[in-house]
């Protein structure tokens, strides 16, 4: 059984975070999990939040935006709108980003759609803050 597993994290950008870690942590839809090497096959949604991947012995943090995983044995593949690394979060811009976001959310006459971009939005502003040192 291998010792690591191969990660990809891919945006519309294209791929984010491409190499091999010995644990990934992160939120689904239905709770945090886990995926160490030899996981059996696993495919799920992913929630807004932190995703912790443990390379060469250290614990690196991400901000992870809704999406889809999908692991097996030896590897994790990840299809999220946004990712980005804990360190490169503007904490202050993220916070006035929620003000604006939660502003626009007390706007009683917000159709249905708008109002449901603005709550990812959101999850993804706090996901970012949540993470920032």
């Amino acid at each position: 059984m291998a010792k690591t597993l191969n990660l990809k994290v891919v945006t519309p950008n294209g791929p984010v975070v491409e190499k091999d870690v010995e644990s990934f942590t992160a939120r689904s839809t239905e709770g945090e999990f886990c995926v160490l090497p030899g996981h059996a096959l696993l495919l799920t949604s992913i929630a807004a939040g932190r995703m912790i991947v443990k390379a060469d012995e250290k614990d690196q943090t991400y901000a992870l935006d809704t999406g889809f995983l999908e692991a097996g044995p030896e590897h994790i593949h990840v299809i999220t709108d946004h990712c980005q690394a804990a360190g490169d979060v503007d904490a202050d811009s993220v916070k006035e980003e929620i003000a604006e976001i939660e502003k626009q959310l007390r706007d009683d006459e917000l159709d249905s759609a708008v109002r449901e971009e603005l709550k990812r939005k959101l999850g993804w502003a706090e996901a970012r803050l949540g993470v920032a040192g």
